[in-house]
């Protein structure tokens, strides 16, 4: 009877800490979620207005009047920032995942790329749910965290 007690002990302890190691290596994104049953990219398929804009460490959500995406499950995106009291700017591109699932790839065909040429931007995504989404990357020689929450 001793016997049999400690192995189902022993059992939901094993039992307990491979559970633990396996949602622990679920986390996909630096900042989370842990787990989500919502596939990416519908959690990406919609409206984003940013609440955090860092430039190069320099904080400037107060000097934007609209930065924001509007991801469409189609694989297009139109991308709108708007400095407090210009008119807005809005980029046209085509998105996807890429990278397992951990950038996003938006291409840029010529006439939407600041240069008249085609141009890829990938951008890492640290946070993913429905309601927030963080990401990081490089445009234009700068260094940007914009965090967002869904519209």
């Amino acid at each position: 009877m001793l016997h049999t007690h400690t192995f189902k002990t022993f059992l939901l302890l094993a039992l307990v800490m491979i559970s633990s190691v396996f949602l622990g290596a679920c986390r996909k994104y630096p900042d989370g979620p842990s787990i989500s049953f919502i596939p990416k990219a519908t959690r990406v398929s919609q409206t984003w207005q940013a609440t955090s804009i860092s430039r190069n460490t320099i904080q400037e959500v107060t000097i934007y009047e609209n930065f924001s995406f509007n991801f469409n499950s189609n694989g297009s995106v139109a991308w709108t920032t708007q400095l407090a009291g210009e008119d807005p700017v809005v980029r046209n591109a085509q998105w996807e995942l890429a990278s397992v699932n951990e950038e996003l790839k938006l291409t840029f065909d010529a006439a939407n790329s600041p240069n008249g040429e085609e141009r890829l931007l990938f951008m890492e995504i640290r946070r993913l749910t429905n309601n927030e989404m963080w990401l990081a990357y490089f445009w234009e020689g700068d260094e940007w965290d914009v965090r967002f929450e869904a519209n």
